[in-house]
C-alpha cells in the first residue's frame, strides 16, 4: 500500500517506521530460522539475555502465554541445550534461567551483520542527527508500550 492509498493517512515517518516493522518481522523468522527455533522461543532467549533475573513467570507475561506453555518452552529449550534452570540463589522459592555459552554465541552469530549492518546505515548520519534518531525511536518505542 502506498502513502497515497493508505485511508489512515499516517505520515511519511509513520509509514516509513511500518516498512522497518514489516522488515524486521521477516529478518526475525529468518534469524529464528537459522538458529531453529522458533519465534517464541527466540523471543524468550532475547528477554533472558536482556533481564537475566526474569523468572519463568514474568517471561511468560513478556511472551503473552501461560505459565503452562512458558514451561513447556523451558523443558524443551532446556532439553536442546539453550538454557539451565537453577534454584535462585537468593529465593530458593525461584529459578534462575541461564542462557547457555553455546546458544548466546549462536544468537550473537545471527544478530552480529545485523547489527554491524544498522551501524553502517548509522555513520552515514553526524553524531547530532544520530541523537535524534534515537529520541525518536525511544519515544515512539514508549508511546506503542500502552498498547502491548
Amino acid at each position: 500500500m502506498s502513502l497515497d492509498e493508505d485511508p489512515i493517512k499516517a505520515t511519511k515517518v509513520a509509514y516509513a517506521l511500518r516498512a522497518l516493522l514489516i522488515q524486521h518481522a521477516a529478518v526475525y523468522r529468518e534469524m529464528a530460522r537459522r538458529l531453529d527455533l522458533g519465534p517464541n522461543d527466540l523471543t524468550a532467549i532475547q528477554h533472558l539475555a536482556e533481564n537475566p533475573d526474569l523468572g519463568p513467570a514474568e517471561l511468560s507475561r513478556r511472551l503473552g502465554i501461560t505459565t503452562a506453555s512458558a514451561t513447556a518452552l523451558l523443558d524443551r529449550m532446556e532439553n536442546l541445550g539453550h538454557l539451565r534452570r537453577e534454584p535462585n540463589q537468593k529465593d530458593r522459592r525461584r529459578l534462575t534461567i541461564t542462557i547457555t555459552p553455546q546458544a548466546m554465541n549462536a544468537l550473537l552469530t545471527v544478530l552480529k551483520p545485523v547489527i554491524e549492518e544498522i551501524d553502517l546505515v548509522a555513520a552515514e548520519f553526524s553524531a547530532e542527527e544520530q541523537e535524534t534518531i534515537i529520541k525518536f525511536l525511544k519515544k515512539a518505542t514508549d508511546s506503542w508500550r500502552k498498547y502491548s
